[in-house]
């Protein structure tokens, strides 16, 4: 239940509630988004809880802004200003909205083939015996891709050796999708993409759905992280950070990849998404494969030096 001190949801909302009229369709141009509505929406949110979305691309943030209005039937940002003081989980639920967490289990089957063909022996034949192996995937939303990362290495070295040796961090800024993730439960109909054989080795039936075996979920390490403020994880060989460098800004998307440059080890593996690309820290990243995405961390930066060249 809301807050009573609510604004009335309008007729319109009421009665799709109760599944009689179809969504509020709003566009940018129909919807009282204008830069200084905007601006005061996103001064409010900051000044009160602290929360910093300037960050993010402000096409894209206007579209889950709108996204969020859509659901409530607000067609203006003062109304939705009004929303947002009256019920302040709303803050939270816009934050976790602000990001797309769409993902799935072996997105984009090209990129992973490389992975396993290419990358993980590299990586492998690199170690010691019994080093550990460390991965990341950054903006992970549900899990999906941080487990076929999981799947991937195990794999690659045998159940028993994955492990003894991999940690796979995988990390959000949703608590939702982190608690999702940590659950490790999909439908049925979100399995299309795992192989059988990899289905019925690594995940466990459950009614209409799938669970991810222990010895798997045991290795995927969830936990809520702000790529924007927080430290990235160290002494990495492998970071999957894709899809969600596009919802930054220009300025953002070079902190981002700095810290992931620090996080990594030298020569170690940053695949992004098909629309990103690291050309802003070209002295940083050597592109491996373009067409996969894939870039390797250049050497000779030292942390002091790296922060004053993003700085310039």
């Amino acid at each position: 239940m809301f807050p009573r001190t609510l604004p009335p949801l309008s007729p319109a909302v009421r009665a799709r509630r109760r599944g009689l009229a179809p969504p509020v369709g709003l566009s940018l141009a129909d919807a009282d988004l204008d830069r200084d509505g905007a601006d005061e929406l996103l001064n409010d949110l900051y000044q009160r809880d602290g929360l910093d979305l300037a960050a993010y691309g402000r096409a894209s943030l206007l579209r889950r802004i709108l996204y969020r209005m859509r659901l409530l039937g607000i067609a203006g940002c003062p109304e939705y200003r009004a929303y947002l003081a009256a019920d302040p989980a709303e803050h939270q639920r816009l934050r976790d909205a602000v990001p797309v967490h769409r993902t799935e289990f072996y997105r984009d089957r090209e990129v992973w083939a490389y992975l396993a063909d290419e990358v993980v022996p590299g990586i492998l034949a690199a170690k010691g015996a019994g080093e550990p192996v460390r991965a990341w995937s950054a903006g992970c939303a549900s899990g999906e891709e941080a487990y076929t990362l999981a799947v991937v290495l195990a794999e690659a070295m045998g159940l028993e050796a994955f492990r003894e040796r991999v940690t796979v961090f995988a990390t959000d800024v949703s608590d939702r999708a982190i608690a999702e993730g940590r659950a490790g439960r999909y439908a049925a109909r979100r399995m299309a993409g795992v192989p059988p054989a990899l289905r019925e080795g690594y995940f466990s039936p459950a009614g209409d759905a799938w669970t991810v075996r222990p010895e798997l979920r045991e290795r995927v390490v969830f936990s809520r992280h702000d790529l924007l403020r927080d430290p990235p994880f160290s002494r990495l060989d492998l970071i999957f950070c894709r899809n969600t460098l596009i919802y930054f800004t220009p300025a953002a998307q070079v902190s981002v990849l700095a810290a992931l440059y620090l996080g990594l080890r030298e020569g170690g593996a940053l695949f992004t998404g098909k629309a990103e690309n690291p050309h802003l820290l070209t002295d940083l990243f050597e592109a491996e494969c373009r067409s996969r995405r894939v870039f390797r961390r250049a050497g000779g930066r030292t942390g002091k030096a790296l922060v004053l060249s993003v700085r310039r």
